[in-house]
């Protein structure tokens, strides 16, 4: 006697099988159950697909049974060790991940520091307790619903990615596993792995916040802020700059490595690829009178020792002064050092009209996409015809078509009368 049934729901498959052994004695053994989350349709997917696994289970169990009386010697099952906990695995991933070196001694993963704290600190306690092979799809949707509700969704999304990557690793080196994040549906990828901050509403500082906030700064302080507000360099990238990478005569500025958060070391730029920078007007005039001061042969902002700049250093001077401008002024927006320099020169940049596909050149962007959010401070963005497109006459009495005609015609009258 042997059978398959299904202990879950229609919409929850848990398939079994049983069967009656060599001895006699009745055996039931689980084969699969489908994670939660899932449409009917895809419930149903998952319940055949377990149903002919649980079927060949059977088969196999029945050759096995009879294989004595056909003459057949079976070979010993070999005996599968069952796959380490997540946390120990994870916990290893994520060290060797941020401590991997390339051949120049330089980090291979820029996140490998902020790897191995999202591993810390958001998957390993969800999943401790867990073998590598129990974190289900389900699983990893009920941790994105609980970090929903503190953080945001790029930040989950990178966490999700983080637990993605993990997996795939360990599968690539021959470890028989399933990756949980593969079945997420796309209504969790669409609503919660998405960031619920609009980033056009992001304030920014005109140009004359701009001077304030220079003017208001420490003297040692103001060449960092004007090169992030003059030609939009990260925070990382300004502490990271050597005098080399600094050409005052052809007036550009190459920027090729940053300074690791939290580390007297530098690494690879966010997206590893080396990229050249223009010098404006103004900052033309900042850096070659800071470097009339000649505090330093190498770095362009060292410390007080002459090593790299700590990090919170520029941030408490910009906070400390931004506080003071705005108990006197409260029409400049409260902002962050981010948004203070590299938005600031990016919205400034688009004001000024030039265009999009510059600027993604200057910031270091792979494509248009991640600058188009600056699309809507264009002067340009919308154009007279854009405004005259669709329009609809609504006066009362007669309603007249606008046909190609009739617009070109209305656009002639336009352009020679007074808007």
């Amino acid at each position: 006697m042997a059978y398959v049934y299904n202990r879950g729901s229609p919409t929850k498959p848990n398939i079994w099988i049983g069967y009656v052994d060599a001895n006699g004695k009745e055996v039931q053994k689980p084969v699969g159950k489908a994670p939660r989350g899932l449409t009917k349709r895809q419930a149903k997917r998952w319940e055949v697909d377990l149903q002919s696994q649980a079927r060949e289970q059977l088969a196999l169990l029945e050759v096995v049974k009879r294989a004595p009386d056909l003459g057949l010697r079976l070979p010993d099952e070999p005996k599968l060790e069952p796959l380490p906990p997540f946390e120990e695995s994870a916990l290893t991933w994520a060290k060797e991940r941020k401590e991997a070196k390339d051949s120049d001694g330089q980090p291979v993963y820029r996140s490998g520091d902020h790897d191995l704290q999202r591993m810390t600190r958001y998957l390993i306690p969800e999943f401790r307790g867990k073998r590598l092979d129990e974190v289900q799809t389900g699983d990893v949707k009920r941790l994105i619903t609980r970090l929903h509700r503190k953080l945001s969704g790029s930040t989950i999304k990178l966490v999700v990615m983080l637990l993605s990557r993990f997996y795939n690793d360990l599968i690539e080196d021959g470890m028989q596993l399933h990756n949980p994040v593969v079945r997420l549906d796309r209504a969790t990828r669409k609503k919660k792995l998405k960031n619920r901050h609009d980033p056009k509403d992001t304030p920014f500082l005109s140009k004359a916040h701009v001077r304030l906030v220079y003017l208001a700064l420490p003297e040692h302080i103001r060449p960092m802020y004007a090169v992030g507000a003059l030609a939009g360099l990260r925070k990382g990238e300004i502490l990271g700059l050597q005098w080399g990478d600094i050409h005052l005569q052809r007036r550009t500025i190459k920027v090729s490595r940053q300074k690791v958060h939290g580390k007297r070391e530098t690494g690879p730029l966010k997206d590893d690829e080396t990229r050249i920078v223009p010098i404006n007007d103004t900052l033309l005039g900042v850096l070659r009178a800071w470097k009339l001061k000649g505090r330093s042969t190498l770095w362009v902002f060292p410390s007080r020792i002459g090593e790299l700049t700590d990090d919170h250093t520029p941030n408490d001077h910009f906070n400390e002064v931004l506080e003071k401008i705005r108990k006197e002024q409260p029409e400049v927006p409260q902002v962050t050092w981010y948004q203070g320099t590299r938005h600031s020169y990016a919205s400034n940049f688009v004001l000024d009209g030039n265009s999009i596909e510059r600027l993604a050149l200057i910031l270091g962007h792979s494509s248009t996409y991640v600058t188009e959010r600056y699309t809507h401070l264009r002067p340009d963005a919308f154009g007279e015809l854009d405004y005259r497109a669709g329009c609809v006459d609504l006066a009362e009495g007669d309603v007249v078509e606008l046909s190609t005609a009739h617009l070109q015609f209305h656009l002639q009258v336009a352009g020679r009368g007074n808007d």
